[in-house]
């Protein structure tokens, strides 16, 4: 008597574990890409907190310090206001942040969609630029 299992036995539990592969990837893919935008939902707040922590501080030294920038890094975003930089990247890939110019950054929500945010050194307030639909999702 062996204790082996057989071809048909074999196949039939391969085509299974396929069968659920196959079905669950989509989902599994979907759940990936969602994770993705709540970090850059994640990413907005740490970065809004970490400008009224550098704003409030500037504020009760009474020095005249302003915060002008965000950063003093072309590669190290947000170094001013972060404690873990953001390292800049411009392929455009869900969650990838690109630095515009001193004030302004883009953020990849997929491979064609981004959203533009622009730091305001008079109000201190980090928004998205209003002229984009989905703004109102990642302002929130």
């Amino acid at each position: 008597m062996k204790k082996a299992f057989s071809v048909l036995e074999l196949i039939f539990v391969l085509t299974i574990i396929s069968i659920v592969a196959i079905v669950s990837m989509p989902k599994i893919l979907t759940i990936l890409d969602s994770s993705k935008l709540i970090k850059i939902k994640s990413d907005i707040s740490l970065i809004r907190a970490g400008i009224n922590r550098v704003t409030t501080k500037y504020i009760l030294k009474n020095d005249g310090s302003v915060l002008n920038t965000l950063d003093t890094d072309e590669k190290l975003l947000f170094n001013k206001v972060l404690k873990t930089p953001i390292v800049q990247n411009t392929t455009h890939s869900i969650g990838n942040w690109e630095k515009l110019s001193n004030t302004s950054y883009k953020v990849w929500l997929n491979s064609t969609q981004s959203l533009t945010f622009i730091y305001d050194v008079d109000t201190h307030s980090f928004d998205c630029d209003k002229d984009e639909d989905r703004c109102i999702e990642f302002s929130q």
